[in-house]
């Protein structure tokens, strides 16, 4: 990990969950911040844009792929992960179709989060290096690796699969 801390906006409105997610996350070095509504999440990104956006399917206030696209129409560069109980295969690619950089179902194993932030955050900042800019780079989801003018490049962000346990 870095030196600076990961923040990380983790919108789930189960209690029991978003805490237990939050103090595992935070022994590993996280600085997370919960919010239990869709409206809260986006009040506080509206203030400030963390490094990763955890995102539960289901909420209170509607769903979270809108909120996903919300997200991609404002900061397409924010990777966002949907950390939900919702495991089936539409339900997984439409999470993607809305712009999920990553998808983990529960309940899941803790050790899947680790690999998935550090996936997103690599991906972050190759798509923000100045030598690789965004117009260079397109982002191939069914090879998972990025192309630039027919140079293949390795892919900070390949996908090494689903967790579900």
């Amino acid at each position: 990990m870095s030196k600076t801390m990961t923040e990380i906006y983790y919108i789930e409105d189960d209690e029991t969950i978003a805490m237990a997610v939050k103090e595992y996350l935070s022994q590993k070095g996280y600085a997370v911040s919960v919010f239990g509504t869709l409206e809260s999440g986006k009040k506080a990104l509206e203030r400030h844009v963390p490094s990763i956006a955890l995102i539960d399917w289901n909420m209170p206030d509607g769903e979270g792929n809108s909120f996903c696209r919300w997200i991609r129409s404002r900061w397409n560069g924010l990777p966002v992960i949907f950390l939900t109980v919702r495991a089936d295969t539409r339900d997984i690619i439409s999470g993607f179709e809305y712009g999920a950089d990553d998808y983990v179902t529960s309940p899941l194993s803790w050790k899947c989060c680790i690999p998935a932030f550090a996936r997103c955050c690599a991906g972050q900042e190759m798509r923000q290096a100045s030598i690789f800019p965004a117009a260079l780079l397109q982002w191939i989801k069914t090879k998972r690796q990025y192309f630039a003018v027919k140079k293949k490049l390795p892919s900070a962000r390949q996908n090494t699969g689903f967790c579900s346990f």
